[in-house]
């Protein structure tokens, strides 16, 4: 006679539950950080800060602002694309490692990642050509964005960023790395 499953709610099962389809390509510690709230609240305040900050340089560039004294208008044109540069250089940093994880495995067969198991993420089903577009467009990002860095640094004032050659190495690396992380 078959027992029904309602006859003994409170004794356990015997065997445990089966395993996810896919393995997690993740630690435990590093789901727990993604997944945490401060993670999330720090991703807000991350992207809070980009958008408010382009906000503002782009009001400076177009004029949206009580009329300014040009030395006064440079300073704060100079202060808000160094933010913008360094908030665009945190991503960069932390991608770095990943691409180039990606580019040693952009060969494998879809569906599989890095660990060599199944995995579920999107990435890891593209088919090569994708992945190579994508990772080519990522890594110029983050290749003119180390250069459009260095550009900042070694132009720091109005002055010099918009004079020979830091107006071409300021503008031109921060142009590309912008396009290419939007492709």
């Amino acid at each position: 006679m078959m027992e029904s499953h309602l006859s003994s709610p409170m004794v356990p099962s015997a065997s445990p539950p089966p395993p996810p389809p896919y393995p997690s390509n993740h630690s435990p510690l590093f789901q727990a950080l993604y997944y945490s709230t401060a993670s999330k609240i720090l991703n807000a305040i991350y992207a809070f800060l980009v958008v408010s900050d382009g906000a503002f340089f782009f009001f400076l560039l177009v004029g949206w602002h009580q009329p300014l004294p040009p030395s006064v208008k440079h300073w704060w044109l100079n202060l808000s694309i160094q933010v913008l540069c360094g908030l665009f250089s945190y991503p960069a940093v932390v991608n770095a490692p990943w691409i180039l994880a990606a580019w040693r495995r952009v060969g494998d067969e879809a569906g599989v990642g890095f660990g060599a198991e199944k995995s579920r993420e999107p990435w890891f089903h593209f088919s090569k050509s994708e992945k190579v577009t994508l990772l080519a467009l990522k890594t110029l990002n983050v290749t003119a964005q180390y250069v459009n860095q260095w550009s900042r640094v070694a132009y720091p004032d109005y002055e010099s960023s918009n004079a020979m050659p830091g107006l071409v190495l300021c503008n031109v690396f921060f142009a590309v790395s912008f396009v290419a992380g939007i492709g």
